[in-house]
Parts: structure tokens; C-alpha cells; sequence
């Protein structure tokens, strides 16, 4: 975990209390957009039917940003999409992995007039990993469904403002792999897969809400 993580989570144990003194009313707003760091491992990237990497080679961890969009429904309950993208770099080689997730999430908040806000969600939509080189044009594209399963606090700083921090297990079971690099002139190959990748990920940021 960085530095930067950590200097994160101590606000956020800091500031309940200035919070509280500061802003006794509570409006709850409709809409959140939200924006996170994260750090993410998986437990394999071999996920494309034949040897596209060397899995040893990937680095543990990676590294990416997540954004949110919330639409509030009663007091506790938001539903809401989440777009995740995290780079994993490739020892000795060009190219890197991008992992992407974009998922249909429903968040139960807990407490939510208060200023500490404890918070389950739940999502399913669609996962890819892709292999790109530095040198050519081009990438390996595996796809397939995912799902995800976090837990997490929120802190509300402001009735705008809010900061959170998110731990969350995810799972893609790919389907099929495009590889575009093959020729640049003719079509793309494709086959199909019967693959799947587990993780989980941290993420820490903040939720403008509108």
C-alpha cells in the first residue's frame, strides 16, 4: 500500500469528529459522482486458451483509477455504474496488461445521516484484459461477464462531499479473445475461451454529490 493510501485512510479516522461539529444537518443529495484510486491484484492473467505472456513475468500488483456515477433511491439505497481500468506491468517485455470493469452496481448505505456511513454493493456487467505492446499496433482482447462484491465507508465531509474507501472481490469469467495484431489487413482472430480470474482491489477517493 502507498504512501499516499495511508495518508487517505488517516483522514478519513480524523475527520468524523471536525465534520460533526461543523455541519449538524444533513441533506442527502440524488446524485454522486465519484472518483478512486486503486490498487488491485488477481490471481492470473492467463486467461487467453494459448501463451500470450509468460504469467510469471506479470507484476503482483497493479494499479489504476475507478470512477462512479450513483443515482440515489430513498435515503440508503444508490444505484449506479462503476468503470475500473488498472495497468499491470510485464517484466522484461513491451507490452502491459489493461484490466477493465464496467458493472451495474446497487449500494445499501448504513447510518446514512450520519457522518460515518458503512456500505455493502454489489454489481454485475462485463470484464476485459488486454495485452498491449509499446512497439506494435494492435492488442489481444479477452472478454467476458464479472461481478463484483465490496464493502466500504464513507465519510461524509459535506452535504457535496463525500470520501470513501472500498475493499472488493471481483470475478470475470471470460469467453472469447480478439487478436487484432495478427494482420493489419485482414480480419481480426477470434476464439473462444472457458477461463476465469479472481481478485480483489482497494480503492480510496471521493464522491462529489449534486
Amino acid at each position: 500500500m502507498s504512501r499516499f493510501h495511508l495518508c487517505i485512510i488517516m483522514l478519513l479516522l480524523l475527520l468524523p469528529g471536525y465534520v460533526q461539529a461543523q455541519e449538524p444537518e444533513v441533506k442527502l443529495r440524488s446524485w454522486g459522482l465519484g472518483l478512486k484510486s486503486i490498487t488491485a491484484w488477481y490471481n492470473t492473467h492467463d486467461v487467453f486458451g494459448k501463451e500470450i505472456l509468460p504469467e510469471t513475468g506479470i507484476d503482483e500488483y497493479g494499479s489504476g483509477m475507478e470512477f462512479t456515477l450513483s443515482r440515489r433511491l430513498g435515503d440508503r439505497f444508490l444505484l449506479g455504474g462503476q468503470f475500473v481500468g488498472s495497468v499491470f506491468g510485464v517484466q522484461d517485455r513491451e507490452e502491459e496488461i489493461l484490466r477493465l470493469e464496467a458493472q451495474f452496481t446497487g449500494t445499501v448505505l448504513f447510518r446514512e445521516r450520519e457522518t460515518l456511513q458503512p456500505f455493502l454493493r454489489g454489481g454485475v456487467g462485463v470484464g476485459f484484459d488486454l495485452v498491449k505492446s509499446h512497439s506494435n499496433e494492435g492488442e489481444v482482447t479477452a472478454y467476458g461477464t464479472s461481478a463484483l462484491f465490496s464493502g466500504g465507508l464513507q465519510v461524509r465531509v459535506s452535504s457535496r462531499l463525500s470520501l470513501e474507501l472500498e475493499a472488493a472481490s471481483t470475478f470475470i469469467n471470460f469467453l472469447e479473445v480478439i487478436d487484432s495484431t495478427v494482420d493489419d489487413l485482414g480480419p481480426d482472430e477470434s476464439w473462444r475461451v472457458r477461463d476465469s480470474s479472481w481478485g480483489w482491489r482497494l480503492g480510496i477517493g471521493a464522491t462529489l454529490w449534486l
